[in-house]
């Protein structure tokens, strides 16, 4: 999340990524004002103009929020209120108008009271990134990992002929068409980490230029050996910092709590937000699949009062095989400082 203050109730932001969207709908309320651009369409008044005719224009606003809403891909902030402002002389004040907020979209935020916790969560989370290559002789999966989400690009395949079809390897091309796939989701800082069997990985890092990580035991190519290599121990240990990885131990962590027989965790919405409101919850993370089974109001509800009680919270894609297996939990899961039962 980018952000500058412009005075003591003001802020701008420019959410980077899905993460920052659903801070923005922790953050914001209603009563709050909110800046930004939206568009308009101008009725033409003119004496043969079709009634429903208009010119379609992009003005900025200020509305007074009354509601706010995720849109179904998570990935956009729709925030409905009444015109307070516009820079167009053409927009009435007082009707009722919304702004649609997605990733790259910079918008100002008014609050009369900015708490402690607000503050907290606009600051930018230390989320790395890191591209994930998974190769072997026939096919390559290249993706992106940063926060808690994972970015596939297509799958390339090599060409080259299994063991009873003779065909004449060209290595170069190859290697170049990953190359090539690497840097179209390579961000500065970004690490690089191959992986997959044999040798092509150690071959394909002495022609890439940065400098590059290689992962042992990962038998697989292509999407399925980076899906092997999120849920092994390799992962945890190379990428601890990482949220995915953060999310998958406690995850972890619960499923071993429950082979134990100990009640220091919860499942489930209820569960958990009892366990909040007791106090007694540690970390948390849960699945977006969640919205679709739980208001979302509800679920902001219950984030805003876990960041309040300094509970470590991270949010997973629900594509993902952490968020699958969070998902089939219920939509979130928790370690608690102490039992309950």
């Amino acid at each position: 999340m980018k952000t500058r203050k412009i005075d003591a109730d003001s802020v701008a932001v420019i959410p980077q990524d899905s993460d920052d969207i659903m801070t923005l709908r922790r953050i914001i309320s209603r009563g709050d004002k909110v800046s930004g651009h939206a568009h308009w369409v101008l009725k033409q008044d003119r004496e043969y103009s079709r009634p429903d005719k208009g010119e379609r224009i992009r003005v900025m606003l200020s509305i007074h929020v009354n509601r706010l809403s995720l849109d179904d891909t998570l990935d956009r902030l729709r925030i409905h209120g009444i015109i307070q402002e516009s820079d167009n002389e053409h927009i009435p004040h007082g009707t009722n108008h919304s702004l649609l907020v997605g990733i790259g979209d910079a918008i100002r935020i008014t609050k009369k009271t900015w708490t402690s916790t607000n503050r907290t969560m606009l600051k930018s989370l230390n989320r790395e990134g890191f591209v994930l290559v998974a190769i072997d002789r026939m096919e390559c999966g290249v993706a992106r990992l940063y926060g808690t989400h994972i970015q596939y690009t297509a799958s390339i395949r090599s060409g080259f002929g299994g063991k009873q079809y003779r065909t004449t390897p060209d290595t170069k091309r190859y290697y170049t068409d990953v190359i090539r796939a690497i840097g179209t989701i390579h961000q500065r800082d970004d690490k690089i980490i191959l992986l997959g069997p044999g040798q092509t990985k150690n071959q394909l890092s002495a022609h890439i230029k940065n400098k590059t990580i290689i992962i042992e035991g990962i038998d697989t190519g292509g999407a399925d050996g980076i899906n092997l290599f999120t849920r092994s121990e390799s992962f945890k240990n190379t990428i601890s910092e990482s949220q995915l990885a953060q999310a998958l131990n406690i995850l972890d962590e619960v499923m071993a709590l429950v082979g134990r027989g100990s009640h220091r965790f919860t499942t489930g919405f209820k569960e958990t937000a009892d366990a909040i409101g007791l106090g007694a919850v540690k970390s948390m993370a849960y699945s977006d699949a969640i919205f679709g089974s739980v208001d979302e109001d509800s679920v902001v509800s219950l984030l805003n009062d876990a960041e309040r009680s300094g509970v470590s919270i991270y949010g997973v894609d629900a594509s993902t095989d952490v968020g699958l297996r969070i998902s089939n939990l219920g939509g979130v899961v928790s370690l608690l400082r102490y039992s309950l039962s």
